[in-house]
């Protein structure tokens, strides 16, 4: 027989199992050992904690390109143009819109700098 503090309440294992639209207050017929109400806590917060810390990269990662953009600029828009190759073009596209630039004096300018020997 099980002792009163290895039953818990209807409540409670609701909470546990993750049903909470479940009613009244009221003593289970199933019960819980203290055993499994403890690694249903603990597996909740080690799930919190692993879903905060894959957020967390984010913001190192951003600060890493910030620091990337402004040490080397060429490096940063190879890596950006190999994660975000649409973003880059279309950037690429309206800054060259903005200086009046198009596509074909660009073309022309690396013709140009191709043929020019170092």
């Amino acid at each position: 027989m099980e002792s009163p503090q290895d039953t818990f309440l209807e409540p409670a294992a609701l909470l546990l199992s993750g049903h909470h639209a479940q009613a009244p207050f009221r003593p289970v017929a199933r019960t819980l050992t203290r055993a499994t109400a403890l690694a249903a806590i603990v597996s909740r917060r080690v799930n919190k904690r692993q879903r905060r810390k894959q957020r967390m990269p984010t913001k190192a990662l951003s600060k890493a390109f910030r620091e990337l953009a402004e040490a080397d600029p060429i490096k940063y828009v190879h890596i950006m143009g190999a994660l975000f190759p649409d973003m880059i073009r279309e950037t690429a596209k309206d800054h060259l819109a903005e200086i009046g630039m198009t596509e074909d004096d660009l073309r022309e300018l690396i013709q140009k700098l191709e043929a020019c020997p170092q």
